[in-house]
């Protein structure tokens, strides 16, 4: 969208984030308001079931996109527990669009959606 920032990666071979690793998701990420958002494709390279995401792929693109909101927390914080609802499988080569928002915070935990 015209005019969010892109946010910088993790680390350089982030998993997730990182351009210099070769079998990570590379995710550009941008913040949004009050939400961080990217667009990816899973390819062969994450791959499970013939044609699909891996789960184990999908729910680190979630886990990666939720760290950038620690933009809009502002504080450091690592993952705790992390949950995922697979409503669908993903297919390869196929756009996928994400978000992540924080939902509430506590003096020791942030809750954050995808």
């Amino acid at each position: 969208m015209s005019g969010d920032k892109q946010l910088p990666a993790h680390a350089p071979w982030c998993m997730g984030c990182g351009e210099d690793n070769p079998n990570g998701l590379h995710l550009e990420v941008y913040l949004h308001g009050d939400h961080v958002y990217a667009d990816l494709q899973f390819d062969e390279r994450h791959s499970g079931a013939p044609g699909l995401a891996h789960g184990g792929a999908i729910s680190a693109a979630c886990d990666d996109i939720m760290g950038f909101t620690l933009w809009i927390a502002e504080t450091p914080a690592v993952t705790r527990t992390l949950t995922v609802e697979y409503r669908r499988p993903v297919p390869l080569h196929t756009p996928v669009h994400i978000t992540a928002s924080l939902v509430d915070e506590t003096d020791r935990a942030l809750f954050i959606e995808a």
